[in-house]
């Protein structure tokens, strides 16, 4: 009787043992073929892309490859003055370096600019009036001569505009501005009369880097519309056509490598790019 009992017990105590370990090892189970299905779901390609019809004009250009070519050309003619020693990238290194000591001068010496920038500007005040004054009197003296001397002008315009004389016109219609502005004579005197305050030499160095600042900032502007011209003339695009053109590549990227349907691509854009995944990032992908 008690070998009986003792072997129901032990029989007991082995089902409860066994039953937990059967219902981990299928969660276990589970959780594996899950995270297999994961798995193969992330390693999955990306479903094959069908070409779609496109309405190129003349601002969305089909991107073959010749078109891809011509891309990375203009690219690459581009990059070659904007990395160079006068390119955009330099220039406005030593923009930053001259700006920041200029602003190092304003910030110590503040007090001592603005008030030369005062002074300059009542002197520049001073010098507008007398010169005024003096226009004033010469057309109040001679007020029919000045009309005469319009009159005349005007008739040698209309007759240069007759012959189609752009260069005749434009010397006339200089002389009818000149008409208008004080004698160098005046302009003498009114300096004599009102001065002009000397800068401080602390201010000097402060107008002068001012002056290259200007000056870099027109280089700036010509680095830039160079590198844009070499990228036109190298591509044989427009900046319009090159920005479209390289935003739609960059959306071809973004599905790559998201692994999605591409869309908006004819077939034969499809394949040439396909072709040039490789270099498609380094062509348009900043």
């Amino acid at each position: 009787m008690r070998t009986t009992i003792a072997r129901c017990v032990l029989l007991l105590l082995a089902i409860a043992a066994v039953t937990p370990g059967r219902e981990a090892g299928a969660q276990i189970g589970g959780l594996i073929k899950k995270g297999a299905g994961h798995a193969a779901s992330a390693a999955a390609p990306a479903p094959p892309s069908v070409g779609e019809p496109v309405a190129f004009d003349d601002v969305i250009l089909e991107l073959t490859p010749e078109r891809l070519a011509q891309i990375a050309a203009g690219k690459a003619a581009a990059r070659k003055i904007a990395e160079g020693p006068n390119g955009p990238a330099a220039i406005r290194k030593r923009i930053e370096s001259l700006d920041e000591r200029q602003v190092a001068i304003y910030s110590k010496h503040v007090d001592e600019i603005n008030a030369w920038d005062e002074k300059r500007r009542a002197s520049e005040n001073c010098r507008d009036s007398v010169l005024a004054e003096a226009t004033d009197r010469l057309t109040s003296q001679s007020a029919s001569q000045y009309m005469e001397q319009y009159r005349q002008l005007a008739l040698d315009y209309a007759a240069a505009q007759a012959r189609g004389d752009s260069a005749a016109m434009k010397r006339v219609m200089a002389e009818i501005e000149r008409q208008g502005k004080p004698t160098r004579a005046d302009t003498l005197a009114a300096e004599r009369s009102c001065g002009a305050p000397a800068p401080p030499r602390v201010v000097q160095e402060w107008l002068d880097l001012k002056s290259q600042l200007e000056a870099l900032q027109e280089q700036l502007a010509q680095a830039e519309q160079a590198v844009r011209d070499a990228e036109e003339r190298e591509s044989g695009m427009n900046q319009r056509q090159l920005a479209i053109s390289c935003e739609r590549i960059r959306i071809y990227i973004a599905r790559m490598e998201a692994k999605q349907q591409q869309h908006g691509f004819t077939q034969a854009e499809l394949d040439a790019l396909a072709q040039a995944k490789s270099e498609l990032k380094r062509l348009c992908g900043e």
